[in-house]
């Protein structure tokens, strides 16, 4: 399974929060990782690290890091289903 990861304080969030915007479901999940996607396709993978801090854009101080751009047609549908 190929898979992009992203480093998180709480998996479990992170994945919710993704698999319902991007309509994903859950392939794999441990206290300290979980994996979204389907069988034969690239995945989202959400790891924990401990003392991780997400980034604070735009700060000039820190880069942007990893980030996904999601677009939808409807915004105020797409935040119910949130």
């Amino acid at each position: 399974m190929l898979s992009v990861d992203f480093d998180c304080l709480d998996p479990a969030e992170q994945a919710r929060f993704y698999g319902a915007a991007l309509d994903l479901p859950v392939l794999y999940r441990s206290d300290d990782y979980v994996l979204l996607g389907r069988a034969g396709a690239p995945g989202l993978g959400f790891v924990r690290q401990e003392g991780f801090r997400p980034p604070a854009w735009p700060d000039p101080a820190h880069s942007k890091q990893a980030h996904l751009e999601l677009g939808v047609d409807d915004l105020d549908a797409a935040q119910e289903r949130m």
